[in-house]
């Protein structure tokens, strides 16, 4: 697909555009991560999905993990900053995890025995992440950039059917939409993209401007039922 020294020199003379995705994703994640646990905290129900955060942890901690690679064999500026980056998601997420598996239950399966629900959960976990390693194996990117990309996807994919499930804006809010619509949901989809152009196919076009389309969705569903529930009120 391409070498490493190929996308390290990407990176050097197109820093503008890698600077400015990466800038997208890292705020609208961050935003749309640290509003979900606050509206957990607000609504008493996950305004982050458990498919979600189950496959950012492997993502997240896979990277991390690796940090012998990025510093010793990559050693190039922009993945020794995003190593650091990295450095502490894990275990924020495990922490944020543990609470809304918890909370999760109550809303989900109250009738299911704890030891089954929290069972289900961490087998999905470590498939996630067995899943997520076999992935990584099986394509050839030296440097894990697709990855990247599907972690923008997933921020989006859960979104729709939670808020679907629950018809209402429970555990959701107008910043997380249009965090989720301006970083992850469109902009930071062409950060892969820009360190290895040869990515940027009319197939990832097409995915692209689908998730694109999808965040531009939730947005709209999330303000149809923001109207909804004003009516009622009134």
């Amino acid at each position: 697909m391409y070498t490493i020294p190929q996308a390290l020199a990407t990176i050097d003379s197109n820093t503008a555009w890698v600077l400015f995705f990466s800038a997208c994703g890292w705020i609208g994640g961050t935003i749309q991560f640290f509003e979900g646990l606050r509206l957990t905290w607000r609504d008493k129900v996950i305004g982050l999905p458990l498919g979600y955060v189950c496959i950012i942890l492997a993502h997240d901690s896979f990277f991390f993990l690796h940090y012998d690679f990025w510093f010793n064999e990559v050693h190039h500026w922009y993945f020794n900053t995003t190593t650091y980056l990295f450095a502490a998601w894990p275990v924020i997420e495990v922490i944020a995890i543990v609470w809304l598996v918890r909370v999760a239950r109550t809303e989900v399966a109250p009738g299911l025995p704890p030891w089954a629900w929290y069972g289900i959960y961490g087998l999905f976990q470590v498939t996630a992440i067995a899943l997520y390693c076999l992935l990584q194996t099986w394509i050839d990117d030296p440097l894990r950039i697709t990855g990247w990309t599907i972690a923008q996807v997933i921020n989006i994919l859960f979104m729709i059917p939670m808020a679907l499930r629950r018809k209402s804006t429970r555990g959701q809010s107008r910043l997380m939409a249009w965090a989720l619509l301006l970083g992850p949901g469109s902009s930071t989809l062409f950060l892969a993209t820009s360190i290895v152009p040869s990515l940027l196919t009319a197939l990832y076009w097409v995915a692209s401007i689908c998730i694109i389309a999808m965040s531009i969705a939730y947005l709209l569903l999330y303000e149809h039922y923001r109207r909804q529930e004003k009516l009622a009120a009134a």
